[in-house]
């Protein structure tokens, strides 16, 4: 599950990885894009949607699929995000601490990796681009 935020809006996309051991496949099986909102968000703010809304996206190919998916794993390439999901600190404001419970509800903390902006896939779609 790739996920990202910017001024433009957020993406959550979920890839599907197939090994048997000699051969690699992988495949986009489902994306979401959503424009950021009218009245003025924080980057930040749009990154823990992105996330919140990628382990719900998750939890729904899980339960729609057949295949038995060995492990999900999570990349984003907001360290602010990351922080907060490690974070034992309940300091936050309401959104981030209501997101944060969310994700850790779907999620575990060690499921969460940072992605370099050049190799994330969803990052052509939060920056916007021309058909």
């Amino acid at each position: 599950m790739f996920s990202d935020g910017s001024y433009v809006g957020y993406v959550v996309a979920a890839y599907l990885v197939l090994s048997n051991g000699k051969e690699v496949h992988s495949c986009l099986v489902m994306g979401k894009a959503r424009l950021a909102p009218l009245k003025p968000v924080t980057t930040p703010r749009l990154e823990i949607t992105s996330a919140t809304v990628s382990v719900k996206l998750a939890q729904q190919i899980l339960q729609a699929t057949d295949i038995d998916i060995e492990k999900v794993k999570y990349y984003t390439v907001s360290t602010t995000v990351l922080h907060y999901i490690h974070s034992n600190t309940k300091i936050f404001p309401i959104f981030v601490t209501d997101s944060v419970r969310i994700i850790r509800d779907f999620s575990l903390t060690h499921q969460w990796d940072y992605v370099n902006t050049s190799d994330n896939p969803a990052d052509i779609a939060s920056r916007g681009a021309r058909a």
